[in-house]
């Protein structure tokens, strides 16, 4: 079932990314809803498993851009861009993607 210390490790990013949502106002509404609407270990899991899945398209090639661009498509019109940073983020290395 994988390495049970990046397992570890990806639980107690999420456990404290979670902490943080409490009571924030710039937090992500989708996260707060799950919040709200699951308990707080299964949402740590959910989160550490979407984290995950983001490490491995980054490693296996899926490069910034695409992640980008799939974030752009589930973008909805009421939540600014700013809020996470990454409005008009380009890769800035050189790399050529195949």
């Amino acid at each position: 079932m994988g390495n049970p210390t990046l397992r570890s490790l990806l639980v107690c990013g999420a456990t404290s990314v979670l902490r943080r949502v409490k009571g924030n106002d710039k937090a992500p509404p989708w996260l707060v809803a799950l919040l709200a609407r699951r308990p707080f270990k299964v949402v740590a899991i959910a989160l550490a498993n979407k984290m995950a899945r983001i490490i491995w398209a980054l490693l296996t090639g899926a490069g910034h851009t695409e992640i980008l661009a799939r974030r752009a498509a589930q973008h909805t019109p009421e939540r600014n861009d700013d809020q996470d940073g990454l409005a008009g983020a380009t890769p800035d290395r050189g790399e050529v993607q195949n």
